[in-house]
């Protein structure tokens, strides 16, 4: 009984992680809710998934990174909290980031937000305005100090965003 409990939990694992990357943790927990198997066969099939290479979250929190950037211009914070979000340990998470962001320049990435927003919106006219596109840049993760820089930059007047921040 418990060779083919382990069996069938691992048909299941190689099922769920077919369809979608996950990470150890998001795995573990979806074996919990949907084989029914005790925990040490549920770490016997993942031991055995990480031995086989199907599981990693270091890859797997690069390769998700990586995907979310090519779809949407975002800054290191948002990814951070994003894999933290899927469970994976924050120095795996770190590193992770670390690599993608030395090869993708963050300061691009968030040029390409900026030309995004002003292509919808056009340039802030007003101190609401620059307040609501400073918003938007640090919602996406990107530094506090390079936002700034950035709405500086667009903005038509000397808007003061020391008062538009408070």
């Amino acid at each position: 009984m418990n060779n083919l409990s382990y069996e069938k939990t691992l048909n299941l694992a190689l099922k769920i992680i077919s369809r979608r990357p996950r990470s150890v943790a998001m795995l573990r927990e979806k074996l919990v809710e949907k084989s029914g198997a005790d925990s040490q066969i549920i770490e016997q099939v993942i031991n055995r998934l990480i031995d086989l290479g199907y599981l990693n979250d270091g890859n797997f929190a690069y390769q998700y990174a990586v995907s979310k950037l090519n779809v949407r211009a975002m800054g290191r914070g948002r990814l951070q909290q994003t894999l933290v979000q899927k469970q994976v340990p924050k120095e795996i998470a770190k590193e992770a980031l670390s690599q993608v962001f030395t090869e993708q320049d963050e300061t691009q990435l968030c040029d390409n937000a900026l030309a995004k927003y002003l292509r919808l919106h056009g340039r802030p006219r007003d101190q609401k305005e620059s307040k609501k596109l400073f918003g938007y840049l640090i919602r996406l993760g990107f530094p506090y100090s390079l936002v700034i820089e950035k709405v500086r930059s667009i903005s038509q007047k000397d808007v003061s965003l020391e008062l538009i921040i408070e």
